[in-house]
């Protein structure tokens, strides 16, 4: 990965940061199953920084000791770490921008690249961007033909009791797309089976 706007990480640069990530990169990945490329949109993201300066301002940060855009992996899902400031022995600085929700574009028989599922939720996020990956997921430009300045908003994020606006969500985001996902039911016959189906997942996170 080669961001360049991860490499001042303020917290006045959150919307900056956020606006060009989701507006001009995409995560890119090789699926293993059929050898095609997918592009992953940044649909739902936020931030996370601790710094000794501020201890208070942001506790919920995972420690981690990481260069700038490493993926860094915790309970929680995935993040885009940035660099770790270090003094001495002691981290001083830490962080990143958790991968919360995306959008999920394939290929279609023209060769254009059509939007076909969603994930939301930063554990499903991260079970869709890395499980069946050929070589591991890369952050790039986004394709020109995707490009585009969508609207975004910015608000509290979840599950965390203070009020930092530091997620920020595409406005247009539609979470109920059908994308495809490994459903198990009972059927006619009593057994249960598990199949491919393309079906909306409930995924509406409020604040």
């Amino acid at each position: 990965m080669n961001l360049d706007i991860l490499t001042d990480i303020r917290r006045e640069r959150f919307g900056e940061i956020a606006n060009k990530l989701m507006n001009n990169y995409c995560i890119l990945k090789k699926d293993s199953r059929d050898n095609s490329d997918v592009i992953y949109r940044f649909a739902e993201i936020e931030f996370y920084l601790y710094s000794l300066d501020t201890p208070d301002e942001d506790i919920d940060t995972y420690y981690r000791d990481c260069n700038c855009v490493e993926w860094f992996f915790h309970g929680s899902g995935v993040d885009i770490a940035f660099k770790t400031v270090r003094d001495g022995d002691e981290l001083t600085q830490f962080g990143g921008i958790l991968v919360r929700g995306v959008e999920i574009y394939k290929e279609n028989a023209s060769g254009e690249w059509e939007l076909t599922g969603v994930a939301g939720g930063p554990r499903v996020s991260m079970y869709e961007i890395f499980n069946h990956s050929i070589g591991m997921p890369d952050v790039v430009p986004i394709h020109d033909t995707l490009k585009n300045d969508r609207k975004i908003n910015k608000t509290t994020r979840i599950g965390i009791k203070d009020k930092a606006l530091q997620r920020f969500v595409f406005a247009d985001i539609d979470w109920n797309v059908p994308t495809e996902r490994i459903i198990e039911r009972k059927e006619k016959d009593g057994l249960y089976h598990v199949r491919l189906k393309k079906t909306p997942r409930k995924y509406n996170p409020t604040v």
